[in-house]
């Protein structure tokens, strides 16, 4: 079996420095085809983290990022991403789902399926 390139939380790391790069189009193309096929655009996706209250601090904070759980027969991982309490913002933890998606020429890849908030 041909293993992917990169870890889930390396993935997320990727997107993660993609995203306080402003390369949201790279970062874009990290997220799973059909992640891709809601958002409509790398525009709307930019949009969302720019007025999004924890999305936006990843613009410019540091994060902790942790594989939680992968199971490549199930081409599903977890990954948290943790921004710390500081000033007045609260600790925030997200949560990152990714798909392993396998193409016939190249190795498998880990990409973003959605991300949400765990309250």
């Amino acid at each position: 079996a041909i293993l992917p390139v990169f870890a889930p939380d390396e993935v997320v790391r990727q997107q993660l420095a993609c995203i306080r790069e402003e390369d949201f189009l790279r970062a874009f193309g990290l997220t799973s085809e059909a992640n891709q096929a809601r958002w409509c655009s790398a525009g709307r996706f930019t949009s969302v983290l720019k007025t999004h209250d924890d999305f936006r601090r990843l613009l410019v904070e540091d994060t902790v990022v942790v594989l939680e759980n992968m199971s490549a027969k199930d081409k599903m991982a977890t990954v948290r991403v943790e921004l710390a309490k500081h000033d007045d913002l609260r600790a925030a933890r997200l949560m990152w789902t990714l798909v392993l998606e396998i193409k016939l020429q190249d190795a498998p890849c880990w990409r973003t399926e959605k991300v949400g908030i765990v309250q």
